[in-house]
């Protein structure tokens, strides 16, 4: 009888310790799988702050894609848009409407040639296409004093509308230029520099024209 008694119990256990192999078994899976969620979930977080973190070249590509798409909101999270137009008075104009603005950069191409970067500087140098502005202006001008000569009595305004006309020109010409463009790091965040070789790779020829003509005191 107690032969039987200790075989039950026997048998028993090794149920006991079946089960407890079982959730030792289970526990062990569920910690494996936690881990390998852990480490899929740290490698993608590390992914997607790659991916988005800006760099020179996204940056200057999201720049000039806005510029030629017309998308002017977006712009000042990069840069002035006003600070652009406004190193010309010309552009500074109320018949300058959204429209007008947009025009002034429809005609934008450009390629990446390379890029250099050094600790919290950059520079990259780019091949860019957009209006030719000392055309623009050759023609606008020549509009404005054709009209002053035939003896029209014309406003102000009135005489810069010829050069909107010539900026919405779907026919003006293009010139294409090589510019190094410089950006800076501040608190870890890439921004690129305002200066004349970036107002003059947006709107090539632009203030040279407008700067001759002043000091001829044309305009």
């Amino acid at each position: 009888m107690e032969v039987k008694e200790e075989k039950k119990f026997e048998k028993v256990k090794k149920e006991e310790n079946k089960q407890v192999g079982k959730i030792k078994n289970k526990k062990d899976l569920y910690y494996i799988i936690s881990i390998v969620i852990a480490i899929c979930l740290i490698v993608l977080i590390a992914f997607v702050i790659l991916t988005l973190q800006q760099t020179p070249e996204k940056l200057l590509n999201n720049i000039l894609s806005n510029l030629k798409e017309g998308k002017l909101e977006k712009i000042n999270q990069y840069i002035s848009y006003e600070e652009i137009l406004g190193t010309s008075d010309l552009l500074s104009s109320k018949e300058f409407n959204e429209e007008t603005k947009k025009s002034l950069f429809n005609k934008l191409e450009w390629k990446i040639l390379e890029v250099k970067t050094e600790k919290d500087k950059a520079t990259i140098n780019l091949e860019i296409t957009n209006k030719d502005f000392k055309i623009i202006i050759e023609k606008y001008m020549q509009k404005a004093l054709s009209a002053v000569f035939s003896g029209k009595n014309l406003e102000n305004d009135e005489i810069k509308n010829y050069l909107v006309e010539e900026i919405n020109n779907q026919e003006a010409q293009t010139i294409t230029q090589t510019k190094t463009i410089e950006f800076t790091k501040k608190d870890n965040k890439w921004e690129i520099t305002v200066n004349n070789e970036l107002i003059d790779a947006l709107l090539p020829n632009l203030r040279e024209t407008v700067d001759t003509l002043n000091n001829n005191k044309l305009i």
